[in-house]
């Protein structure tokens, strides 16, 4: 999770039943107490679903363990200085990101799924597409962000380099996953 690296953001996971998105039961989902670590990653584990995913992560609600993220912004966030922490908690509780991606019996167990501010807007499209939320939608719209930013690969599964480490940046290997970092921050 990168829009500068958010620790302890609330992770909630949805399917979408008639357009509208709804939390995965517990029949669905084995844990849904979900944040996520100091790195910004996390995982979950789907027992019994096919279809397509909205990962949603929010800020968490507990003054006392908030949600943090690094300012990622060169220029600074506001009052923050870049590669200061900004407690998201406090400054804006109402705080989201999202990403959706598709769980198919091609995934063999695994999806990976970034959510960055690109994602975010590729999720606002897909949601609107008025072919329904289905693989097509969900393909056609994350290239449309990705060839809108010149990135090349899908958008949520891409690492976005962490722009806050000059050791990141300077031993990246993937143009790609380096631009897309760049153009998140």
């Amino acid at each position: 999770a990168i829009k500068g690296t958010l620790a302890n953001a609330v992770v909630k996971v949805f399917k979408y039943v008639n357009g509208e998105k709804v939390a995965l039961t517990s029949t669905e989902l084995a844990d849904a107490n979900i944040i996520t670590t100091a790195d910004g990653s996390y995982t979950f584990t789907l027992l019994d679903y096919n279809g397509p995913v909205k990962i949603e992560l929010s800020a968490s609600t507990d003054s006392a363990n908030p949600t943090t993220m690094i300012c990622d912004a060169s220029a600074g966030c506001g009052d923050i200085a870049f590669g200061e922490v900004i407690d998201v908690t406090a400054a804006d509780p109402t705080f989201t990101l999202s990403a959706i991606s598709m769980v198919d019996s091609n995934s063999n167990g695994q999806v990976k799924v970034n959510v960055s501010s690109l994602t975010h807007l590729a999720s606002a499209l897909i949601e609107a597409d008025s072919s329904g939320i289905n693989t097509e939608s969900v393909q056609k719209q994350s290239s449309r962000i990705a060839n809108t930013f010149g990135i090349q690969g899908s958008i949520t599964e891409l690492e976005p380099t962490s722009v806050n480490s000059t050791s990141d940046v300077a031993n990246e290997d993937n143009a790609n996953e380096l631009r897309y970092g760049l153009i998140n921050a």
